[in-house]
């Protein structure tokens, strides 16, 4: 234990020491706490059971989507009076999401002209072709998901913006989907990212990987993010980045940073954050 004590303390060091310069949101960043709340609650939505998702729909259009070979899992919900649908993805849930989230290796996808997380990726890919005739192309379109969801959301998000669509995502605890040149090409897509103060998670993939001996560039986030605290949020200029010693990391992951990941956690602080 006490070892472990000493492995936090040198983490939380070293996260001061590598985190970049904070502020509080500019007025140019739109950070809407009230919808980043409701589309959270969506996102934990789809962690549930289909009935518990087709019930909490009431009048709107609503359809479960499911990949039918990775096991990937979404939920559309249309409003067509108000012309605004929701698209939420599922995170880490069976071991088929699990072997997903391992798929680290780069992935091209001609279509974007990017390299994407191969497992993220092939999620997005089964569950497009399955999306796009419940969506309507000139309605509001809202994307969200934790962890998995929130990495499939992003990639999806850049999918629908290439085909015109009036998109925008809001996604929770979410890993990296593509390498530094992918997310510079894509730096100005409409998706925020929240980051609770010691989840880990936003920090992987590793900052390098190179397939085949392939040296393609280190994963990296495009988007806003969100730094979200017990009391007060920020705007960063960038994501904090570090390389990770696996015995710093398994201190972690066993301490507080595996309990800020989970999107109770988000949903907590949020809500904490609401505009009273």
């Amino acid at each position: 234990m006490e070892y472990r004590a000493v492995t936090i303390v040198a983490f939380s060091l070293a996260w001061t020491a590598c985190a970049p310069t904070k502020k509080l949101c500019p007025d140019d960043v739109r950070v809407d706490l009230r919808e980043a709340l409701a589309l959270a609650r969506k996102a934990d939505l789809a962690y549930l059971p289909d009935s518990v998702i087709l019930r909490s729909c009431a009048a709107d259009s609503c359809f479960i989507l499911t990949g039918p070979s990775t096991g990937a899992r979404a939920y559309v919900q249309r409003n067509d009076s108000l012309r605004v649908q929701w698209v939420a993805f599922r995170g880490t849930q069976t071991v088929g999401d699990v072997r997903l989230d391992a798929q680290y290796a780069h992935h091209p996808d001609t279509a974007l002209g990017i390299f994407l997380h191969r497992g993220f990726a092939s999620a997005s890919d089964e569950l497009l072709p399955l999306l796009l005739p419940r969506l309507r192309p000139d309605y509001q379109t809202l994307l969200t998901g934790h962890s998995l969801g929130g990495a499939v959301a992003a990639v999806t998000t850049l999918h629908l913006q290439a085909r015109d669509y009036p998109v925008r995502a809001y996604t929770f605890g979410q890993p990296k989907v593509t390498n530094i040149e992918g997310a510079r090409k894509y730096g100005s897509a409409d998706l925020t990212r929240f980051v609770n103060g010691r989840d880990v998670v936003p920090l992987v993939p590793p900052l390098e990987w190179m397939p085949g001996g392939r040296r393609i560039g280190s994963f990296a986030h495009f988007g806003r993010e969100i730094l979200l605290e017990d009391t007060t949020y920020e705007c960063l200029r960038r994501h904090y980045f570090r390389n990770l010693d696996p015995v710093e990391w398994e201190g972690q992951a066993q301490a507080e940073a595996a309990l800020d990941h989970l999107l109770a956690n988000y949903l907590a602080r949020l809500d904490t954050l609401q505009p009273r």
